[in-house]
């Protein structure tokens, strides 16, 4: 009985044990885990690359604009050659005026010219007494009325083109006649004598020998009836001297001081430039 008891003991431990197809179940179960747990991390990553795919792109950043290169700065401009200077006029000869109104050629309207004759130059101890005759004459389409005429005679020197332009603008002077009437194709003539004293001249040394260059200036004013600005200027200035002998030219000579009494030969005028017409 002793001997019984091990020996049925043993199938007893055996069958306590896990049986082979638990074994089996589990190995089974534990592969198809695997397997599911592959399946689904296959499918999360198909979807994340899908979603990566779908997702909106980001614009890339616009390129950066391109620096215009700047135009080519011109070349600095070469300046005109200056013009060459004027040859300077004489001390004793006045340079030209311009005028201060110009007007339609077709107007209708008085137009007063003017010419001068030099009769005489004559040299007296005290003074320098200058003959002449004014010629006027109405060249206009009306008739000249409230004609006045003034006049000035000095050196060239002290008759430069602002003095003139101030006489020509009413200054200084002496109102040689006033308040003459001249129709249409009418004419005057104005002859007298007028005098520069000795004292009020300043010479002028050329070649050694004190000269005078007389400068005679007219201003002749006038008016018409018509339309507009019914008023109208023949100013000028005229240079005085010694004609050059027939056949020599037109230049004038200036005239000797050196001598106390004399009559000047051949003594004529020229006019200037500078002069005012309106």
């Amino acid at each position: 009985m002793a001997d019984d008891a091990p020996a049925a003991a043993a199938p007893a431990s055996a069958g306590a044990g896990t049986p082979f197809w638990a074994w089996l179940l589990a190995a089974l179960a534990a592969a198809g885990a695997g397997f599911w747990y592959w399946r689904r991390r296959a499918a999360l990553a198909g979807s994340g690359a899908n979603e990566v795919e779908k997702a909106p792109r980001v614009p890339a950043p616009p390129a950066a604009p391109r620096t215009a290169t700047p135009p080519a700065r011109p070349a600095a401009p070469v300046p005109a050659p200056l013009p060459a200077p004027a040859r300077p006029a004489l001390r004793d000869e006045p340079r030209p005026a311009s005028p201060l109104v110009t007007r339609a050629s077709g107007e209708q309207r008085a137009q007063v010219g003017m010419a001068l004759d030099v009769r005489s130059i004559r040299f007296a101890p005290d003074h320098v007494a200058v003959g002449f005759t004014l010629h006027l004459v109405n060249e206009g389409t009306l008739p000249a009325t409230g004609l006045m005429v003034r006049i000035a005679l000095n050196q060239g020197s002290a008759m430069p083109e602002p003095v003139l332009g101030r006489f020509f603008d009413g200054a200084g002077g002496s109102v040689l006649r006033d308040d003459i009437l001249l129709g249409v194709g009418a004419g005057e003539e104005l002859s007298t004598e007028v005098m520069l004293p000795r004292a009020a001249i300043e010479p002028l040394m050329i070649g050694g020998k004190p000269m005078l260059v007389p400068v005679m200036a007219f201003d002749v004013t006038y008016h018409w009836d018509g339309e507009g600005e019914a008023f109208g200027q023949n100013a000028g200035s005229f240079v005085l001297g010694r004609a050059a002998a027939p056949g020599a030219g037109d230049k004038l000579a200036p005239l000797a001081l050196d001598r106390a009494s004399y009559n000047v030969d051949r003594p004529a005028a020229r006019s200037t430039a500078i002069r005012r017409s309106q």
